[in-house]
């Protein structure tokens, strides 16, 4: 193979700009692992293929999962609490992600797979047919919704925390009944508390360092761990908890971290989207072809379409903002936002482009079935 191949595609996937320009190298490693984990735990028959890996790995798509949405967590609260975004640009932001690539997978997979298209454009399909990752894009759309009436607490804080807490309570109470494993899964209300570490981390901005990952691989291996012993569908709900704990630590690591191959880990978290979007249908269509197809659909969904439609929106975005966004934010606990702010306005260009909607993505541990 030409070895000058592999950095050609790399430029050519990776969003525009050197990779630590504007962008935290360590989110991106923990966004493509995500995806990884959420495709590897979809390798087996039940999904099309003609092999299987060791039934350890199915519940790395509960882990995929609660790394994507606590990625969301981060990402999204983040500018309320050190700044106050255009509404407009915020929404435009996050639908212009989402959506455009969301509809493209649509109109290919639904006619040929089967079921309703007009439900799949707004988000209400049955979960059993294509596209069955969608019952985590459900809730990170109503999570974006809700990010900006929450920031208008002004407690960047005591909302991740006490709305979390209540959410948590909320699952458990459910757990186990059918409308847990259907509809209620994606209520945002049931899983907020996903969310929440990530929000925590806006917050709080705390000193993380290499323990933080290692800790966090611990908790996402004793979730994964305790999978085959714990009751209810799939067990989940359960094993969720140290899942979340542990996603949230990793996330808090990667907010410091600079891992070598951050050209490399850049183009893993733009084509992050699109690969958990096509993987699962792909695999059902065309079997073992389906595991290259993925990653091929991905990249050219990227290149081709996703990252012209955000160019366009980004200049949407600029158009609409606002003078508010220079403002004081809610505030970050222990720490002035002056000592923050080039940290931030990377990470707020990061999340402005590329946050998957961020997003489940994931077939979790109680997705696996789907």
């Amino acid at each position: 193979m030409d070895s000058t191949l592999a950095p050609r595609l790399s430029r050519a996937i990776r969003p525009s700009g050197r990779p630590t320009a504007g962008r935290l190298a360590g989110l991106d490693a923990v966004r493509f692992a995500a995806a990884l984990m959420v495709v590897v735990s979809h390798v087996g028959p039940t999904h099309g293929l003609s092999f299987s890996l060791p039934e350890q790995f199915a519940a790395w798509g509960g882990n995929g999962v609660s790394l994507f949405f606590a990625l969301s967590g981060y990402l999204l609260w983040r500018p309320f609490v050190t700044g106050q975004p255009s509404l407009r640009a915020y929404m435009l932001s996050r639908a212009g992600r989402i959506l455009p690539a969301y509809w493209l997978a649509c109109l290919v997979l639904v006619p040929i797979v089967g079921g309703n298209l007009l439900h799949f454009l707004v988000m209400s399909p049955d979960r059993d047919q294509p596209l069955g990752i969608l019952w985590t894009l459900q809730a990170e759309v109503m999570f974006y919704v809700a990010v900006p009436f929450l920031a208008r607490l002004r407690r960047p804080l005591a909302v991740p925390i006490a709305f979390g807490a209540a959410s948590l309570i909320l699952e458990l109470i459910v757990a186990g009944t059918p409308a847990h494993a259907t509809v209620v899964e994606a209520f945002l209300p049931v899983r907020f508390w996903a969310f929440a570490p990530g929000m925590i981390l806006a917050a709080w901005n705390p000193r993380t360092s290499a323990r933080w990952l290692v800790a966090g691989a611990a908790f996402l291996a004793l979730g994964s761990a305790i999978l085959p012993f714990t009751p209810g569908a799939g067990g989940g709900e359960f094993t969720d908890v140290p899942t979340v704990i542990g996603a949230g630590l990793i996330v808090g690591w990667a907010i410091n971290a600079s891992p070598r191959g951050a050209a490399f880990w850049s183009a893993g978290a733009a084509i992050s989207y699109g690969l958990y979007l096509w993987h699962l249908d792909l695999f059902g269509l065309v079997g073992n072809a389906g595991i290259p197809l993925a990653f091929l659909v991905a990249s050219a969904s990227y290149v081709l379409f996703e990252r012209p439609v955000m160019r366009w929106v980004k200049a949407m975005r600029v158009s609409a903002a606002n003078p508010a966004a220079s403002q004081p934010g809610l505030g970050v606990i222990g720490l002035s936002n002056e000592s923050m702010r080039a940290n931030d306005a990377s990470v707020q260009r990061a999340s402005a482009t590329d946050v998957l909607p961020n997003e489940d993505f994931a077939l979790g541990s109680q997705a696996g079935a789907a």
